[in-house]
Order: structure tokens, then C-alpha cells, then sequence
């Protein structure tokens, strides 16, 4: 049907339904002879001052109408227990009445018949017309421009993918060697990895149609409807083949056991037994490629992931420090730079971000040079549309009373503190801040940002460090105030050094006690070896800052801050220089 039909049909059901629910919630009405409401008492003055020719009374509802002599209708209620006095004064007063109900109103009759037909025609209606189709797949889809030359940071799926699509598109050569094509893989990584611009690239070199979809998609249907969708799904790529793509799989291929129940839970399980059907269902003969995407991957079904299905799993992580340099590169074309960009420089800062956050810090760059009037962008709008991306935008408007801009100033100082003078005596395990602020960005009311170490592996002295930095903050405040007087200030300090310090006693072994791994059971065991991991780093925090280069220091970077409520890298090493602290062990 033509969408500018279907929007008649709405217009017309929309209209039908609010003039029977007018009607049947008082315009009605007017569909009925002029009856006014009175109270009992003047239903009572009007017969006994003998205004009335004739009643009716209403058994049912105990209601009264009584039609006066000038022709008038009046209506009224009574209580069950004046029923008998109002007929014996109708009867002295001699006035006919009937005890029957008066006949039904057919237009009323008509309208109550009416409204739920309505209703249930105006819903039918609002659902989505593809929600009803038979047979055919609503999607449209077309061969993407994406080229594998187009993504950086993702080398090794990239090649994996390219071998992929060779097999695909010239399968010959594998198969004289036996080797058989798999039938599709799954991407596994991050959110913001690139998984989807990888499978958009697949459809691009292969020449295909690209049919892309969410898991929650084949949930959203009406009962029933997602088996179906699968279905058409496969039978449509099929047709002239194409890359399947589906995204979040995990929303509807997670493991078989743990969807028990009805409703929405039979309703997946219905999806994951028509999705292992298809799979099964298709060959490398239909030109049809199958992938999909999840960040959950240990959650599938292992029927989902046996050979034969999804036979590769290809690992999409976040980006090394190349890998950013190679993501910088392709976004920062086409933008213009003021000057020379250090892009190096700017992917040591993007440590940790995928490549979806980088082409939102250029993208935040570009805007922060539009908005100050500058000539392109640099180093410095760089290195701010970082902070806007990890940690929101900076709320200058924010009122902050000198002693809130002295405390963060001694909080943030300590945190500073403890790294600079950590990554003086183990530069190995360790790292400079490169940005401290006491003006309120995002969530907190100033933040001390590290460039996060490249690279798989962490050590037990890089975390220990780690945790020793994320107490600086407490540790600065019982120097400055004592005992007594350090603040609340530390609370998201305590919130991520304890789920740090958890995975280390229960995901890695790096308990004190070295005796718990990831299968101790006793939650106060685990919580003793969490307390004495972290009591440990306030102690060594509180050793730093007690000595005679941490007290400077610290000291230093508290009068900075309150001045300049800022310090970038250069800043940090300037009020080193400035206090002549010797930071060598």
C-alpha cells in the first residue's frame, strides 16, 4: 500500500476514534433529550409542592426522573433506603410513575459497539506495515564504497577478512589445496573498534549487497515474527548474494540453557533455532557471506560457533599506539591543520580510546577551533578534545569557593605528585601525568589524566603503582588537613582502585597472599586481600608525600593550580623546575 495511503487510513482512524471516545465520554449527550441533574432534596421540594406530572424510577441505580409540569425533565439519586418515602410521596401527591428503565439509547449502544472496534483497527494499523509482510525481506540493501584502504588500526582482521573474501571470490585455488571456505566469522572486540566498517568492507571488496542488521531486530517483531525474519533474512541474500551482517549477535544467540521461561526468552530461543537452521541451510555455492559482531562473546551458544557456522573468530581490539597513528591519519584528512600536528604525540594521549573516540576527539578539535575563531586546528585543541572525550566538557560557570579550589587543588596535586615522582623511580612501570585541572569537567570536580601504557601485558608493580596514584589523592588531604580533616573528595578514587585491585586478586593472582585466583569463593577473603592492597598504596602514597621532594613538589603544584587551575605537560614540567626537586631514587 502507498505510504500516502496509509497515512489516509491513520488520518481517518485517528479521527473515528476521537469523535466516539467525545461521544462516549459526554458528547453523547447530546444525543439524548435535555435532562438536568438535581439533588435529592429538590427531586423532593418539586413533589411535594405538587410540580410534577409523572416519574420514572430507575430500580437499578437508584435513580429518579421526574418530568414537571412545564414539561421539563429532572434527574436524580437517592439512597437505597429513601426509595420507599419517595414512592409514598409520589403516591400522596398522586403522580404516575413506572418502575421500569427507561429503553436504551441506540446511539450510545451504537458507539459502545463502535470503540473497541476502533481501537483494535487503529492498532492493527500503527504497526509496522514490514511487521506484516510475508515472504519478503523489507531491506534494501545496496554494495557498499567501503574499501579495506579505508580502515587503519585493525591489521590483522583486515588480513584475516582479505582472505576471506579471496576464498569467496575465487575459491578455485583453495579448493585444489582441500581447503574449504568457511562459512562466516564473528568479530569480536570493543564497542567503537570498527567491526562494522570491517563487515561494510567485506561487502565492498566482494562485491556484494551488504544486509545489515541488529540482534535485538529479530526481538522487536511481533510473537513469533523473528524465526521468520531469519528466514527471509538468508533467503533474500541468497537471491543474488551478499554479506550478512549481524550486529550485537549476542542479543539473540546467547547460550540455549540459559533461556528458560516464555515471553521474550521463548521467543529467542526461538531465533537461535532458526538461525543454526539457516546456517546450516546455505553453502559457499550461494555467494553469501555470513558475519557478525559482539563484545560478548563468551555469552553465545557454542552451537553458534562450532565449525561449520561461524568458523572464525577474529579479534578486533582497541588500537595500539601505531594503530592510532594510522587512525589520526585517516581522519585528518580533509580537515585543516593549523600549523604541525604532532600526531604522535596525539596518539600517546588516545592510549585506551578506540578508533570511533578518535574521530571524536578530531571531531571536537574542529569544533573547538570554529568556536575560538582559529585558523585550523593544533596540538593544544587536540589535547582539550581529548579531556572533552574521556571526561566531558569543562563546567567553568561552576561555582567553586576558594576553599572547594584549594582542596581539589591539594586532591588533584597529590594524585600529580605521586605519578611524577612513581615515574621518576620506575619509569618502567610508570607514567607523567600529562594534564591536571581543578576546574569541574564531566562528573568531577577535577581530574589528573595519565597517558595509559601501551601494550597486552600489565605488571604487579605497574597495578601496585597504579593503586598508589589513585590514593595520592586522600593522602595529599590528610597532609594538608590531618587526621581529621581530608574530605569526601576521594570517592570515585575508591570506587576504580577497588575494582582494580579486585581483578587483581580475583582475575590475575596478584593477591598479596598470592594463594586467590579466579576461583576462590570466600567474599571475605577476597575482601581482606582488596583492603590490604589498598591500605598498602595509601601508606606508600602517604610515604611519598611526607618526603622532602613529595612535600615540595606537592606543594608547588598546589600553588599552580590555585593560580593557573590548569597545568598541561609543559606546565607539570615547568613547576618541577621551578622547586629543583631532585626526583632520582
Amino acid at each position: 500500500m502507498p505510504t500516502k495511503h496509509r497515512r489516509a487510513i491513520y488520518l481517518a482512524a485517528v479521527t473515528l476514534l476521537a469523535i466516539v471516545t467525545f461521544i462516549a465520554l459526554g458528547g453523547g449527550k447530546l444525543l439524548l433529550p435535555a435532562v438536568d441533574d438535581i439533588s435529592t432534596d429538590a427531586a423532593i421540594h418539586l413533589i411535594d409542592d405538587g410540580q410534577v406530572q409523572k416519574a420514572v424510577l430507575l430500580d437499578d441505580t437508584n435513580g429518579i426522573i421526574l418530568t414537571t409540569n412545564d414539561g421539563s425533565k429532572k434527574a436524580s439519586s437517592y439512597l437505597r433506603v429513601d426509595g420507599s418515602r419517595i414512592t409514598q410521596k409520589l403516591l400522596d401527591k398522586n403522580v404516575p410513575f413506572d418502575t421500569r428503565p427507561p429503553s436504551r439509547n441506540q446511539a450510545l449502544d451504537l458507539v459502545g459497539t463502535l470503540i473497541p472496534i476502533v481501537v483494535v483497527l487503529f492498532i492493527f494499523m500503527m504497526i509496522r506495515p514490514d511487521a506484516l509482510k510475508k515472504g519478503k525481506f523489507a531491506a534494501h540493501p545496496t554494495i557498499p564504497s567501503t574499501r579495506f584502504d579505508d580502515i587503519a588500526g585493525a591489521d590483522e582482521a583486515v588480513a584475516e577478512l582479505r582472505e576471506l573474501v579471496a576464498m569467496t571470490k575465487d575459491g578455485e585455488a583453495y579448493a585444489a589445496m582441500g581447503a574449504k571456505a568457511p562459512r562466516g566469522a564473528v568479530l569480536v572486540g570493543p564497542s567503537g573498534t570498527g567491526k562494522t566498517l570491517l563487515a561494510r568492507a567485506v561487502a565492498g571488496e566482494s562485491g556484494l549487497p551488504f544486509f545489515a542488521v541488529a540482534g535485538s531486530d529479530f526481538v522487536e517483531e511481533i510473537a513469533g515474527r523473528g524465526p521468520r525474519r531469519v528466514r527471509e533474512l538468508f533467503k533474500a541474500a541468497r537471491k543474488a548474494g551478499g554479506v550478512i551482517f549481524i550486529d550485537e549477535i549476542d542479543s539473540i544467540g546467547q547460550r540455549r540453557d540459559e533461556l528458560r521461561g516464555g515471553g521474550d526468552s521463548q521467543e529467542r530461543l526461538n531465533v537461535v533455532t532458526a538461525l543454526l537452521d539457516a546456517l546450516d541451510g546455505f553453502t559457499p555455492r550461494d555467494n553469501v557471506i555470513f558475519l557478525a559482531a559482539t563484545n560478548r562473546v563468551d555469552s553465545m551458544d557454542p552451537a553458534l560457533l562450532r565449525p561449520g557456522r561461524l568458523d572464525r573468530q577474529i579479534q578486533v581490539p582497541l588500537p595500539d599506539r601505531v594503530g592510532r597513528e594510522a587512525i589520526f591519519q585517516v581522519h585528518l584528512k580533509g580537515k585543516v591543520i593549523d600549523g604541525d600536528l604532532d600526531v604522535s604525540a596525539a596518539a600517546a594521549q588516545t592510549a585506551g580510546m578506540s578508533g570511533a573516540e578518535i574521530e571524536a576527539v578530531i571531531n571536537q578539535a574542529c569544533m573547538i577551533a570554529v568556536r575560538t575563531m582559529q585558523p585550523g586546528i593544533n596540538d593544544v585543541m587536540i589535547q582539550e578534545a581529548v579531556n572533552v572525550v574521556a571526561m566531558g566538557q569543562s563546567r567553568k560557570s561552576a561555582y567553586l569557593s576558594d576553599r572547594d579550589k584549594l582542596v581539589t587543588a591539594v586532591h588533584e596535586g597529590g594524585h600529580a605528585t605521586c605519578g611524577i615522582i612513581l615515574a621518576a623511580r620506575d619509569p618502567e612501570h610508570s607514567k607523567r601525568p600529562t594534564f591536571v585541572t581543578v576546574i569541574p569537567r564531566g562528573p568531577a570536580g577535577g581530574f589528573t589524566r595519565f597517558d595509559a601504557p601501551d601494550g597486552q601485558y600489565v605488571s604487579l608493580r605497574a597495578l601496585r603503582n597504579q593503586l598508589v596514584v589513585a590514593m595520592g589523592g586522600r593522602a595529599a588531604e590528610i597532609a594538608r588537613f590531618g587526621p581529621d580533616g581530608f574530605t569526601t573528595g576521594a570517592a570515585g578514587d575508591f570506587v576504580a582502585a577497588t575494582d582494580v585491585a579486585r581483578q587483581m586478586v580475583m582475575r590475575f593472582g596478584m593477591g598479596g597472599s598470592g594463594a586467590l585466583t579466579a576461583r576462590v569463593e570466600s567474599s571475605d577473603a577476597v575482601d581482606a586481600e582488596v583492603e590490604a592492597l589498598l591500605t598498602a598504596a595509601l601508606d606508600e602514597a602517604m610515604g611519598i608525600l611526607s618526603s622532602p621532594e613529595g612535600g615540595a613538589l606537592s606543594s608547588a603544584l598546589v600553588d599552580a593550580l590555585v593560580e593557573e587551575e590548569s597545568l598541561t605537560a609543559a606546565g607539570l614540567a615547568a613547576v618541577e623546575a621551578s622547586c629543583r626537586v631532585e626526583l632520582a631514587a
